[in-house]
C-alpha cells in the first residue's frame, strides 16, 4: 500500500513538473513543442499588439495625443516587432531557442500590463484583468509546467507588492485572496494543459517513429533517412562518413531459397548493423537489400575503415541461411568529408561507387573515398 501509494507521489510530481511521467522524452518532442510554440507567440504578439495599439488609438481621438503613456507605446512597439520577427524566425527555423525567449518575453509583457491596469487611477480598483490572465495565458505556451509556474510566480508577488503600496486595504486583501484563488487555478490548468499537450506529442511521436520504421528491418525507411540525412548535412559542418551497404548475392538468396528466407537475411543483416552503430549514427534502408549507415563526426579513413570491418565482420558472423548453412556477408562502400562541404546526392553517389568497386574487387569488404 505504502509503495503504491509513493509510486502514484512520485507520477503525480512528474507531470505537475515536467507534463509527463517520462522526462526523458521531452527531448525527443522539444522539435514539436517548438513548432507550437512558434505560432502561440505570433498569436500573444499580435493579440497584445492589437490590444495596445487600440488603446493608443481611442485615447488619442478620445483626449488627446498627450494622454497617450510613452509605456503603452513602447510595448506595442516591442510586441509588434516581436511578432515580425516570430513570422520570420518560423519560416527559416533555426536551431536557436529564440522563440522561447520571445514568448516568455510577451507574457510577461502581458502581466506587466495587466499589474499596471489594476493599480493606476482608483486605489479602490479590482485586478479583474490579472486575475484572468493567471489562467488564461498558461494556455498559449508549450513548455515544461515548472518554468510556466515559475512566471506566474514572478508575476503574482510584485503585483501584491504594489498593491499593498498603492490600494486601499480592503481592495488589497481583495487582491490577495483572489491572486491565491486564481495563481493555484493557473498553476492547475497549465498543469493539465501541458499533460495534454505533451501527451498529444508523445502519440505523434509513436505514429511518427511508426511511419519511418522499415518493417522487415527496424531501421529507418528511404524517406525518412532521405529526410534526416538532407538535414544534418545541410545544418552541421563537421564532417561524416556514409556508407552504402549491399548484401552479396542476395537475388540468387532470394531466388535459391526464396523471399521468406530473403525477408530473413533483411531482417537479420538490418539488426546486427544497428548494433554496431552508435545511437548518434543514421541508419536506414535504402531499398531491396541495400542500407545506408551515415556517421556523424567520423571523418579518419582508419577510424571509418574499423566501423565498416566491425558491421562486415559481425553480419558473417550471425547471419546466415540456418537451413542450408549458407553465410551471409555484406559489401560496404564509404565516402567520407571533412572540411569540404558537400550535398547529400554528391555523398550517396561517391558511396555507391565505392559499393560498386568493393564489389568489383571480390565481395565481402569494404572500399573507402576521401571527398
Amino acid at each position: 500500500m505504502q509503495h503504491s501509494v509513493t509510486a502514484l507521489l512520485k507520477r503525480a510530481a512528474r507531470i505537475i513538473i515536467f507534463g509527463t511521467t517520462e522526462p526523458e522524452l521531452l527531448k525527443e518532442i522539444q522539435p514539436m513543442m517548438d513548432r507550437t510554440n512558434h505560432f502561440s507567440t505570433i498569436m500573444c504578439g499580435t493579440v497584445l499588439s492589437c490590444i495596445l495599439t487600440g488603446d493608443i488609438f481611442f485615447s488619442a481621438i478620445s483626449y488627446s495625443l498627450a494622454a497617450i503613456r510613452s509605456f503603452y507605446v513602447i510595448m506595442a512597439a516591442v510586441s509588434i516587432s516581436i511578432t515580425i520577427t516570430s513570422f520570420f524566425n518560423m519560416k527559416a527555423r533555426p536551431r536557436t531557442r529564440l522563440i522561447y525567449f520571445y514568448t516568455y518575453l510577451l507574457l510577461t509583457f502581458s502581466y506587466i500590463i495587466s499589474i499596471l491596469l489594476s493599480i493606476s487611477g482608483s486605489p479602490a480598483k479590482v485586478a479583474v484583468t490579472f486575475n484572468v490572465f493567471l489562467v488564461a495565458l498558461p494556455l498559449i505556451i508549450c513548455d515544461q509546467p515548472w518554468r510556466v509556474d515559475l512566471l506566474l510566480i514572478a508575476m503574482l508577488i510584485p503585483h501584491l507588492i504594489l498593491s499593498y503600496h498603492y490600494k486601499i486595504r480592503e481592495y488589497f486583501m481583495n487582491d490577495v485572496y483572489n491572486g491565491v484563488i486564481f495563481f493555484n487555478a493557473g498553476v492547475s490548468v497549465n498543469t493539465y494543459m501541458q499533460w495534454l499537450h505533451i501527451s498529444d506529442f508523445k502519440n505523434r511521436l509513436v505514429i511518427k517513429k511508426q511511419r519511418d520504421t522499415d518493417i522487415l528491418s527496424g531501421v529507418l525507411t528511404k524517406s525518412a533517412l532521405e529526410h534526416r540525412l538532407k538535414e544534418h548535412i545541410e545544418q552541421n559542418n563537421k564532417g561524416a562518413a556514409l556508407m552504402v551497404i549491399d548484401i552479396d548475392n542476395f537475388k540468387s538468396i532470394n531466388d535459391t531459397f526464396g523471399h521468406a528466407v530473403g525477408d530473413f537475411c533483411i531482417g537479420h543483416v538490418g539488426r546486427y548493423i544497428s548494433d554496431q552503430c552508435r545511437q548518434s549514427d543514421i541508419v536506414g534502408r535504402f531499398g531491396g537489400d541495400e542500407f545506408v549507415v551515415f556517421m556523424p563526426g567520423v571523418i579518419d579513413r582508419m577510424l571509418a575503415r574499423s566501423r565498416a570491418e566491425s558491421i562486415i565482420e559481425s553480419v558473417s558472423r550471425h547471419t546466415a541461411v540456418s537451413a542450408k548453412n549458407v553465410s551471409i556477408t555484406i559489401s560496404i562502400g564509404c565516402a567520407i568529408y571533412a572540411e569540404k562541404k558537400t550535398t547529400y546526392t554528391e555523398l550517396f553517389n561517391q558511396a555507391d561507387t565505392a559499393l560498386y568497386q568493393a564489389k568489383h574487387n571480390g565481395k565481402n569488404q569494404c572500399n573507402i573515398v576521401m571527398i
